[in-house]
Formats: structure tokens, sequence, C-alpha cells
């Protein structure tokens, strides 16, 4: 999708992007992860503002709707009747992944990469019910004297829990090349 909407205007088609976004929006909500809505909303209003289409002003005002937007996602995500504090929503993302990730105690190093490339391993186990998948849930660490919990890591989780420290900076080094080039390809 991004890629699409990233091609000259004269290139694209509409239809095809709007069905590209449609599915895009419909694997974030099937997940229900907030992080996959980010990614789609700001990568595309990056990209329209870049090619002039929308000014900062609505940048700005997608980034409050999609703040209410996690709220809302995160209070029916909660199962519960308790209601969610902004403040300690806002502070809970925002803030403790990185303590999570610093608590989190990993036996081994998995270096099969299941982790990493979970896609591939999910793909293989939809045909063969061998293969372990690892579920996209992560166990709940205790970020705070008050006994907060999340399971919100930092992106690295998954290269660290895989292959450790250089899995970190391999994966860092992979994630900002392959950032570097969708921006080199968007001047051309």
């Amino acid at each position: 999708y991004i890629y699409e909407l990233m091609r000259p205007q004269e290139e694209y088609s509409k239809t095809r992007v709007g069905v590209l976004l449609g599915l895009s929006f419909l694997a974030a909500f099937v997940t229900m992860a907030k992080t996959n809505f980010f990614m789609i909303l700001f990568s595309s209003l990056f990209i329209m503002h870049e090619k002039g289409v929308i000014k900062t002003k609505q940048i700005l005002l997608s980034a409050v709707l999609f703040i209410i937007f996690c709220i809302g996602l995160q209070t029916i995500r909660s199962f519960s009747q308790e209601t969610v504090n902004p403040l300690e929503f806002l502070s809970s993302y925002l803030l403790s992944g990185s303590v999570a990730f610093d608590k989190m105690v990993v036996p081994e190093y998995y270096v099969d990469g299941r982790h990493v490339f979970r896609l591939l391993y999910a793909i293989a186990g939809a045909f063969n019910n061998t293969i372990n998948v690892e579920p996209t849930i992560y166990e709940y660490q205790t970020v705070s004297l008050e006994g907060d919990m999340t399971n919100v890591y930092t992106c690295m989780y998954p290269f660290y829990v895989d292959y450790g420290f250089i899995g970190v900076i391999i994966g860092g080094i992979f994630i900002g090349a392959f950032s570097m080039f969708f921006f080199s390809r968007r001047k051309n």
C-alpha cells in the first residue's frame, strides 16, 4: 500500500490504492494492533503531506484523533468494566516499553528466528501443524512500583528474543536501511 501511494500521481490507480488501504486496515483491525494503525495512518499522512495534498494542521488533527482512537481501542480490548485513564494509557505506551524490555528475562535465544520471521512461520504453520508459531500477544511485565503491567515492548523485541544483542544491532540496521530505501524512493 505505502509503495503504491508513493508512486507519482499519474502512475497509480486510486482503486488499487483504495483496495490496498482497505486490506491494510482490515489486517490491522483483525490483529487489534495499534502499531499497525499507526504505521498506516502516519505513513499515509506523511506521503500525502510531501505530495502537497494535505497540510501540517491536518496531520496534527489526525494525531489527536488517533490518540482518541487508541484509547477507545484499548477500552474495547480490556474486556473489563474499568474505564481507561487517558494519561495512564499514554504513559504506558510511551514509557513502559523500554522498562518491560529491560526487565524481560529470556531463558535462551531462539536462533531459528521464530519471532522475527513470525509471518513466515504462520504461513508454514497453516500447511503443517507441527510447526510452532509464536503468539502475537506477549507476556506481561511489571513496570512500576504500583504493580502496573504491560505487554508492550519496543520494536526491537523480536530481534532480541531471537538473536540477542547482535539481533538488535542487525535488526536496527536492517530497519534503518529499509526505511532509508523508501525515503530515498520518495524523492524520485
